[in-house]
């Protein structure tokens, strides 16, 4: 049985707003299998081209306002440079020159991170620099926060202040960041922190063949529900064009807590019960 890291002796091992288009949210998480098979292939890659086109850590980007080189494979492993978004959109990213090669789902990014469409359904975790170079290459519609809000190019703020309801480090550690501290276990991620939340939460892990951080959905169409009956489904509350997209990417929280984060969470939370 699932329980919340808290309750249970960690045996896993880590997971690895609003304007703009509202994405269409069918097949992302199918999509998530066979994400970049192809990314695995190797050869030849160009050194970075330029402050405008390469973040920091030598992720290359593609298109956009400053005409960034489309680049194919080999040069760019797998399937080359490929639209950030939609199609429709100019820039693109070269996403095996990312460490995870683009394949973590937008459902518990690290701390710190902000999230990127891998194609116009799929969003995936990405380092901060990416979408402040996509940004900054004309494409302001293809990244959000972790929280699922439009991203604005805006910095995480410092949380200041008492942790909300009590509810962080060293009990019972459901919020994190700032006072509230950190999540007590390298497992369990501080997950949803953005411009506008400034605390995040720490959620459920499931065990069994794929450990990890316990996920759901209340997304019409794609209900997942938790893996523990007692946990409900965790929602961000953002803006309405973006709600959609946080619906489909929930955490789980054993119920009480839910509750009692609910009443207290900066931005607002949606608990929905099974």
């Amino acid at each position: 049985m699932q329980r919340p890291w808290h309750l249970a002796i960690c045996a896993a091992t880590a997971i690895a707003g609003c304007g703009g288009r509202t994405p269409l949210l069918e097949g992302s998480h199918d999509a998530a299998a066979s994400i970049d098979d192809a990314t695995d292939a190797s050869g030849e890659e160009d050194g970075p081209s330029g402050g405008q086109c390469v973040t920091p850590d030598g992720v290359r980007i593609c298109g956009g306002v400053h005409n960034c080189p489309w680049l194919s494979p080999p040069t760019c492993a797998g399937y080359g440079c490929t639209p950030a978004g939609d199609a429709d959109v100019n820039a693109g990213v070269c996403w095996s020159d990312l460490t995870d090669k683009g394949s973590r789902l937008c459902d518990a990014c690290n701390d710190g991170e902000v999230c990127i469409f891998r194609d116009a359904t799929t969003l995936v975790c990405a380092p901060p620099d990416l979408c402040q170079l996509v940004w900054n290459d004309g494409d302001t519609t293809s990244c959000r926060y972790a929280d699922k809000s439009a991203y604005t190019n805006g910095p995480l703020p410092e949380p200041s202040g008492a942790c909300p309801g009590n509810l962080g480090a060293p009990s019972p550690r459901v919020l994190c960041g700032g006072a509230c501290g950190d999540c007590g276990d390298p497992n369990v991620p501080c997950v949803g922190r953005s411009p506008g939340r400034p605390f995040g939460i720490c959620p459920s892990l499931t065990y069994g063949p794929q450990p990890g951080v316990a996920t759901c959905s209340i997304a019409p169409g794609s209900i997942r529900h938790c893996p523990n009956a007692t946990d409900e489904c965790a929602v961000f509350q953002v803006a309405a064009p973006n709600q959609p997209l946080a619906d489909r990417h929930g955490l789980c929280l054993w119920g009480p807590y839910c509750e009692r984060a609910k009443a207290v969470y900066p931005g607002g939370l949606i608990c929905h019960s099974p």
